[in-house]
Order: structure tokens, then C-alpha cells, then sequence
């Protein structure tokens, strides 16, 4: 117990001068010693003790120790508060707890989630070994060798063509599977297109920092993961500094108008939201002019549903039954212990969709897999959208003065909540404006007032679908602007959202925001940001992107773009798993942090290649089985079909 009392002295110095008061220990040393030893006449176990405040200083604290096995968390805790003489009532205000760490027996859920992935590889080894056998697999291959289809061809296109091979292609194919079984449906995408893709290549993740990019067929796409960057429950960014032995040095960094960009980094996630809103305004409303206003609205809405929600389920099993088993170390069972709580209570949220409105208002960090809040946005959109849509293809006035209706109660009802409860500007640091979080049953300030709420970020979305709007009444057409204008639209592009990113930092260092520049930012910072946004999606659709056309039409983006989803899915899952087993405290540079990002970027979309093979494809299997989707080979063999009678 005199090591103990030790633990809180030096814990409290260290605090003092790096601003981190945990020592996590020998954890192997002390797991690693057992009662057969000579020296050790008993077993032992590895203990935290927590402690939420020191002396007279209120700081939270944590350090690991080595105790015989015989004791409870319990008597630990009691014995430690005794001999100092604090408790919760005590003057000094501290609270101490001890948490023991044993082998977590497997649970029925674990085997469950193991057994339903067994059954997805016997699924993919068996269609291997018939695809690898087939008498016309092996025929076909052949034919190709012979008839040289393996090298590279070049054909001529129109200027329509060009723009969408540039900047459309590869987004039709899996919504337009939604409105039609027809093997001729019409294509945007060239050759090298896969049947193994993700069903949100145009829209990955939320709790990353993403890079937005263009896959090599337009899809824009985001090819990052973040390494040790968490969203708290109000939004904002910030580097996990539980797990550094430096944070003071942290603080620093994020107060440098540079890390902005990082604190900021959530803005990334409406570019998704832009695209998703875009892609099915526009490829709906050709599939109207196609089919005359006729569009199979229940393969609209399932193919959606049966596209996503297999892996997603999946990956919450994996999350909420399988990570406690994956590696040991001092902070996983707490951690996880909440975890499982939240998706046992809610993981039903997640399967209809409805996170990030059950509970209302709820709190990111109480959601099973909290990242998942932009999937349940999401799909709440997609389901509205074609309301909107069919609106616009009857009327151009109807629909545009729909989307600035809705815009506009976006804007008043963000207005209302912000002024209602006091809320800080997004990735400021001024505090709350008024004390209702805390004076209101039931409500306080770690609440999700507005950040995963769709009557907020709906906002992106629309005028991602007035994008999409524009892009289908030109019709292909050329639309080439003369320099000044080019240069015009790109420097206001820029300065806007160069202006969302870094317009509040002299906020954070100086005095505390007025209300109303608040509540005036969170209104307008993401519909200004998609704006921005929308201008270089439209400059590369139109053929005025010059070089960033180039480089985001790179064919590199292509094979990432297509791992987004199950890499958006997966990532928090890997780096959850890597902080938590870590035994010793990470320091913070810049070097280490950037190895730390490649690492887990390499390792997050080593896994979701994975996923896909075992979940993705399978499930896309079924249902053009069901639906009488022809496969690639029947289709190509079909056209080599025509082509030998032609």
C-alpha cells in the first residue's frame, strides 16, 4: 500500500510538468508471474487504480500495479481509501477505484459472430473452387488469351463520353441495379469495372480524417484512415491524449493555427454526404427520363438496404463480440465493458437505422459503434430523396423551391437548437452560453445536440442533390469557361472553405465567441464548406479542373475507393484494438505519429479487403441470384457472342 500512496506522489509530479498523470506499469512483468515460481508463494494479477483527483488538485490519474490474486477490485479499493483516509465525501474530494483485469470467458455471442463469418468463407471457398473448375470459366479464359482481350485497347469517345468517363463513371452501376434487372441497362462505367463493390464507394466514413480523392473513374473517395484522432460528443476533433506521456506538448500543437485542419477535420465528412446526395439525384432522374417517370421504387429502397446492412452488421458483431478477445491489456476491459453495455441496448438502433435519433437526444459516445451516426443519416436521406427527386423531374420550380424549403428549416432549426442550449461553435473552445445543459433533467453537456442530427447535416446533402440537378439538365453538353471565370470559381472555392476550416481560430485563443457568430457558423459552416466543395466537382465535370482533375482521376484512387465502405466500417475497430493493447504510454511526434497513421491506414485496408471477400461479395452474389442480375462472365459472354456473329 506504501507503493501505492508512491503511485499518487509521482503521478502528481508528472502531471505537473508533461500533463499526464498515468503509469500504466510492468503489465507482462506482473501477468507473467505465477505462484509455481520460487520466489512467489502465491498468484498474482494486474490492477489500475484509478483516481479522479490528487491532493488539492483535481486531476484524473491512473497507475497500474501488481497484486496476489486473492484480492478483489473491492478490497483494493477499500484498503487504499482507509489507509489515506479520502473517499467521496472526504475534503479533499478524491475517488479511488481499482479495476482488475482477468481472461474474459467467451461468450455465446463471440462463437455466434465466429461461426457466421465461418459460414461466409465456406461461402467464398466454395464459389472459388466452382468458378476455378468450371468447364466454361476455363473455356472463356481461353478465348479471351486468344482473341487478345487482356491488352490494353483504346477507343474514341464523344466529349459526353469523356466527361463521364472522367468524372461519372462508376457511380451508375450499383443504383442503377436498384431500378432495373435488365442485362443492357445503360452503362457510365468503362472496362475494369468489378462486381465486388462497396455500396458506398461514393460515400465512406465518419470517424476518420478523410482525404477526399477521385477513384479512376470519378467516384470521389476518401483513402485515409486517422490514427489516434476520436470525435468527442459535441463533434469536435481531437488526438486521443489518454494513451501519450506528453500531452502538454499536444496542447501546444493543437492550438497552432495549422492543426486547424485536423480539429476541423469533420467537415470532411459532408464531402460524403455532398456525393451521396448528388449521385442519386442524378442517376434517378436519368432513369426517369429513361423509363418515362417509372422506377421500381422497392428495388430502389432494398438494394440500398441489402447493400449495406449485411457488412455493417457484421462489423457491429465483430465490434460488440469478437474485440475484447482480441489482445490484452490495461485498458481494454473497461472500455469494453461500456462498449458491450451500449450495443446490447441499442444495437437494434443501428439495424433500422435510427442511432443518432434513439435516444434523443442522445450521445455519440453511448452509441453501439458510435462512428455509425453517418450511416443512420444517410439512410434517412436516401429514403426521402426520391420525394425530392420526383419533384424535380416534374418541375424544375417545384423542386428547386423543395430544396431551398428544406435548406432553409435546416437552417432555422440548427438556429434554434444552438441559441436554445448554448452551444459553442463547431471546433471552438469557448464554453457552453447558457446553463440549461446542466440545469435540465435528464440533459447534459456531453449530449448530441446537432452534430449527428439529420436535421442539421441535411444541409450538404441538398446541395449535393442541386448539383446532381445541374449535372443532368446539361446533359453532357460542353461547358467551357473562359480563364478568369475558371480561375475566379476556384479562388472563391478556396477561400471559402479556407474560411470554414480556419475563420475561428483567433476564437480559440482569444476571448470567448459572440452567441450569435456561433450560432451563425454552425448554421452556415457546412452548407459554405459543400458549396466549396461543389465547385471542384463541378470545374472536373465539365472538363475545367486542369491538373486536380488529373491527379483526383488518378487510376491509384480506384482499388481504395472500392474498400472505402468496409474500411470506413472497420479502422475505429484496428485502432481501438492498437491503443488499447499498447502497455507502455505513446509519445507524441510528428514522425511517430505519422508512422502510426500509415500503419493503420495499410492495416485498416488490409482488413476491409478481407471483409469484402467474405461479406461483400457473397451478398452481392445473392442477390443478383435472387433478382436474375446476370454476372460479369454471362455478360461477357453474351457480348462475345454478338461480336463473333457481327
Amino acid at each position: 500500500m506504501v507503493w501505492a500512496s508512491w503511485g499518487d506522489v509521482t503521478a502528481w509530479f508528472k502531471a505537473l510538468f508533461t500533463g499526464n498523470a498515468k503509469s500504466p506499469g510492468a503489465y507482462e512483468l506482473c501477468t507473467g508471474l505465477t505462484k509455481e515460481d520460487d520466489a512467489l508463494p502465491f498468484d498474482v494479477q494486474y490492477c489500475m487504480m484509478q483516481s479522479q483527483a490528487i491532493g488539492f488538485v483535481l486531476i484524473f490519474s491512473a497507475v497500474g500495479s501488481c497484486w496476489p490474486a486473492s484480492c478483489s477490485a473491492e478490497d483494493l479499493t477499500t484498503a487504499h481509501k482507509t489507509y489515506l483516509g479520502v473517499g467521496e465525501d472526504a475534503d479533499t474530494g478524491a475517488d479511488i477505484a481499482y479495476d482488475c483485469f482477468e481472461d474474459v470467458p467467451w461468450s455465446g455471442g463471440a462463437i455466434a459472430t465466429l461461426c457466421v463469418l465461418s459460414f461466409f468463407a465456406l461461402i467464398v471457398l466454395i464459389g472459388t473452387v466452382y468458378h476455378v473448375t468450371s468447364h466454361d470459366h476455363v473455356t472463356s479464359v481461353l478465348e479471351e488469351l486468344k482473341r487478345g482481350k487482356f491488352k490494353a485497347q483504346t477507343t474514341e469517345n464523344s466529349y459526353e463520353q469523356t466527361v463521364h468517363d472522367e468524372a461519372l463513371t462508376g457511380a451508375k452501376t450499383e443504383y442503377e441495379s436498384a431500378f432495373s434487372t435488365d442485362a443492357t441497362t445503360e452503362k457510365c462505367i468503362g472496362a475494369g469495372e468489378s462486381d465486388i463493390r462497396s455500396p458506398l464507394d461514393d460515400q465512406p466514413p465518419a470517424y476518420e480524417e478523410p482525404k477526399t480523392s477521385a477513384d479512376a473513374n470519378g467516384t470521389m473517395s476518401n483513402g485515409t484512415t486517422k490514427l489516434v484522432i476520436e470525435e468527442d460528443s459535441h463533434g469536435n476533433r481531437k488526438v486521443e491524449g489518454h494513451k501519450l506521456d506528453n500531452p502538454v506538448y499536444l496542447f501546444d500543437v493543437n492550438e497552432k493555427t495549422a492543426f486547424l485542419a485536423v480539429n476541423n477535420a469533420t467537415f470532411s465528412v459532408d464531402t460524403f454526404f455532398l456525393l451521396s446526395g448528388f449521385l442519386v439525384t442524378y442517376l434517378t432522374l436519368k432513369e426517369l427520363k429513361k423509363t418515362s417517370g417509372r422506377v421500381n421504387w422497392f428495388l430502389f429502397y432494398f438494394h440500398r438496404f441489402w447493400r449495406i446492412t449485411p457488412l455493417y452488421m457484421v462489423c457491429l458483431a465483430i465490434w460488440a463480440t469478437l474485440s475484447p478477445y482480441l489482445g490484452k491489456g490495461g485498458a481494454k476491459d473497461d472500455f469494453y465493458d461500456g462498449a458491450n453495455y451500449w450495443c446490447e441496448k441499442y444495437w437494434w438502433t443501428n439495424l433500422l437505422y435510427i442511432s443518432n435519433l434513439y435516444p434523443f437526444p442522445g450521445n455519440i459516445n453511448e452509441q453501439c459503434m458510435g462512428w455509425s451516426w453517418y450511416l443512420s443519416n444517410d439512410m434517412q436521406f436516401y429514403i426521402i430523396s426520391p420525394f425530392i427527386v420526383y419533384c424535380l423531374y416534374k418541375s424544375r420550380k417545384w423542386g428547386v423551391s423543395l430544396l431551398a424549403l428544406l435548406c432553409g428549416v435546416s437552417f432555422g432549426s440548427t438556429a434554434y437548437v444552438c441559441w436554445y442550449w448554448g452551444l459553442p461553435a463547431y471546433g471552438s473552445n469557448n464554453g457552453y452560453y447558457n446553463n440549461r445543459t446542466t440545469t435540465t433533467p435528464g440533459i447534459d453537456q456531453t449530449d448530441d445536440f446537432i452534430y449527428g442530427k439529420p436535421y442539421v447535416r441535411i444541409q450538404t446533402y441538398l446541395v449535393g442533390m442541386m448539383l446532381g440537378y445541374i449535372i443532368y439538365k446539361m446533359n453532357g453538353k460542353p461547358y467551357k469557361l473562359n480563364k478568369f471565370l475558371n480561375i475566379l470559381g476556384w479562388a472563391v472555392s478556396a477561400a471559402l472553405a479556407c474560411t470554414v476550416i480556419y475563420g475561428l481560430g483567433a476564437a480559440n485563443a482569444g476571448p470567448q465567441t459572440p452567441q450569435w457568430l456561433a450560432i451563425c457558423y454552425n448554421c452556415l459552416s457546412r452548407f459554405t464548406y459543400a458549396i466549396a466543395v461543389s465547385w471542384v466537382m463541378f470545374a472536373c465535370i465539365t472538363g475545367n479542373g486542369g491538373y486536380i482533375n488529373s491527379f483526383l482521376s488518378w487510376n491509384f484512387w480506384s482499388p481504395l475507393a472500392k474498400l472505402n465502405f468496409a474500411a470506413y466500417l472497420v479502422h475505429p475497430i484496428i485502432i481501438y484494438q492498437v491503443i488499447l493493447t499498447k502497455k507502455a504510454l505513446l509519445h507524441f511526434t510528428y514522425v511517430e505519429m505519422s508512422y502510426w497513421f500509415i500503419a493503420n491506414m495499410v492495416a485498416s485496408y488490409a482488413c476491409a479487403y478481407i471483409l469484402s471477400l467474405l461479406v461483400e461479395g457473397p451478398t452481392v452474389g445473392i442477390e443478383k441470384a435472387f433478382l436474375g442480375r446476370p454476372s460479369r462472365d454471362s455478360r461477357d459472354k453474351k457480348e462475345r457472342d454478338v461480336s463473333s456473329k457481327d
